[in-house]
C-alpha cells in the first residue's frame, strides 16, 4: 500500500512538473532575458577568441563582439558546421540580441 502511494505521489509531480504552465514560465524568463532586440549584421570576422567562444565581426564601420552560445546555430555549405569554421577575414551574416551589455549570437551564417 505505501509503495503505490509513493508511486502515485511520483507521478502527480511529474505531472505538475511538465505542466504546459511551466513550459510556458520558462519561455517567459527566456523572454525576460533577451533585453535587446534582434539584429542582423554582415561583415567580416576580425578577431576569435576561441576560449571563451567569441568573435568581432566588423561590418559597414560598425565592430561588434558576438558571444556563441549552446544555442547558436551555425548554417554553413557542409554539415555540422562549428564556431571552430571561422576564420580571420571570413565574411559571415549574424542574427543576434543583445542580453544586457552582450550580444549573443543567434545564428551566423558562412
Amino acid at each position: 500500500m505505501h509503495r503505490s502511494r509513493a508511486a502515485s505521489a511520483v507521478l502527480l509531480l511529474a505531472g505538475i512538473w511538465l505542466s504546459p504552465a511551466v513550459a510556458q514560465q520558462t519561455v517567459t524568463i527566456n523572454a525576460w532575458l533577451r533585453t535587446g532586440g534582434t539584429h542582423v549584421q554582415r561583415g567580416k570576422v576580425t578577431g576569435l577568441d576561441p576560449a571563451t567562444m567569441n568573435f568581432i565581426c566588423q561590418g559597414s564601420g560598425l565592430a561588434r563582439r558576438y558571444w556563441v552560445a549552446r544555442t547558436t546555430r551555425f548554417l554553413s555549405g557542409r554539415p555540422n558546421a562549428s564556431f571552430y569554421d571561422l576564420a580571420p577575414g571570413q565574411t559571415v551574416e549574424v542574427i543576434g540580441h543583445a542580453a544586457g551589455a552582450e550580444e549573443i549570437a543567434d545564428v551566423i551564417r558562412f
